[in-house]
């Protein structure tokens, strides 16, 4: 048996390509992210502001980057 035979492009080929999201899902999925992200870093701000003091309400920037990192 050899190293990159016939048999083995077949396999490959017959093998199903990837295709992207619909752009209907991509919208919905990232309107998501922002109303769930949003609301957990106002929640986030509003909280620590109000039990721990001003300087901790900066936390609620961290749902803000995760929104920024899971956007792509």
């Amino acid at each position: 048996m050899e190293t990159g035979s016939l048999g083995d492009e077949r396999a490959a080929e017959d093998e199903p390509a990837w295709t992207a999201l619909p752009p209907g899902l991509l919208r919905m999925r990232r309107l998501l992210l922002v109303v769930w992200a949003g609301l957990a870093a106002v929640a986030v701000g509003v909280l620590l502001g109000a039990l721990a003091g001003p300087a901790w309400s900066a936390f609620a920037l961290l749902p803000l980057g995760l929104m920024a990192w899971c956007w792509v």
